[in-house]
């Protein structure tokens, strides 16, 4: 991940007097374009980077610049040390739990966390780490990836993405990349990617050319409903946790009536299908007829 390599090339180019940009980018086996972004991304964070031209050129830290304990407020540290642990729960890499010693060693608050993040999750056979893992030294790396990927219409397609970023939303990772196939920045649920490799063609789309990814995935954003449901008390914990934020209220027999504003799509009829008997729904009706005739589709399946 970035955070740590930030880290560590700051630290490199304070205790160096120049450091080629190519003894960077070798030490985190990424490309030099990289290392070119990191320097930019530190300057624009108060890092005053000199750049030296020339055979003997690199990079090196204004003179007397130093980061002390008071460069990094308590609050950010602990901000650090809890994103730094959670990004260990789910990337076994050494070198962020290097990186973490460093924070915790600016810290004299060793052990009362108020923020603790795990990203771990069900991941059987450790496909989701392992996914992650090599598109992890993909980006690192510069290199194109392929994969077969299942789409929300169940095809199963070969797909050739120059990766750009790992994201995690809520609690799904997704590739953000540009697609070969597309033509365009194409976002893609980690769950979905099969047989995939690092192929040793390298990346070539521009920095400023890379869009920021849009979530709207594949729901329709513009058919948005005023559901109402009705859950018993049996899946009032669940129903809870599927629809935080929304008007939740209880009636007398202590069932639990919840009224959502959602974009309409097979997710919302496979989350109200998942509760099975302890959902009812009031609201809309054509909502009611498609569940309906889903249950009936299911009963006869067995």
């Amino acid at each position: 991940m970035k955070l740590d390599r930030l880290l560590a090339i700051t630290m490199m180019l304070i205790n160096n007097d120049i450091v080629p940009a190519k003894d960077l980018a070798d030490k985190f086996e990424v490309s030099i374009r990289t290392i070119y972004r990191d320097i930019e991304i530190l300057g624009a964070a108060g890092i005053p980077v000199i750049s030296y031209q020339g055979i003997n050129g690199g990079f090196g830290i204004m003179e007397g610049f130093k980061i002390e304990k008071g460069f990094l407020s308590t609050q950010d540290i602990d901000s650090l040390t809890a994103t730094l642990k959670g990004i260990s729960t789910i990337f076994q890499d050494r070198k962020y739990d290097d990186t973490l010693n460093k924070i915790q060693n600016l810290s004299s608050n060793k052990n009362n966390a108020a923020l603790i993040m795990d990203f771990d999750n069900w991941d059987y056979h450790g496909l989701i780490k392992n996914t992650l893992s090599l598109i992890q030294t993909a980006i690192e790396k510069n290199k194109i990836i392929k994969f077969n990927y299942i789409n929300s219409s169940g095809e199963n397609l070969l797909r050739n993405v120059e990766p750009i970023t790992l994201i995690l939303k809520y609690n799904t990772w997704y590739l953000y990349g540009f697609c070969s196939v597309k033509k365009d920045f194409r976002l893609f649920r980690l769950s979905r990617i099969r047989a995939l490799e690092i192929t040793d063609k390298t990346c070539s789309f521009e920095k400023e050319k890379i869009e920021e990814p849009k979530f709207h995935g594949e729901v329709e954003v513009n058919n948005f409903i005023d559901l109402e449901l009705k859950f018993n008390s049996n899946a009032a914990a669940k129903a809870l946790d599927l629809f935080y934020g929304a008007d939740i209220s209880f009636n007398n027999d202590r069932n639990m009536i919840v009224k959502a504003h959602c974009p309409e799509g097979e997710w919302i009829y496979s989350t109200i299908l998942s509760f099975g008997k302890n959902v009812e729904v009031l609201n809309p009706p054509h909502i009611k007829a498609i569940i309906k005739q889903k249950a009936k589709e299911i009963y006869n399946l067995y």
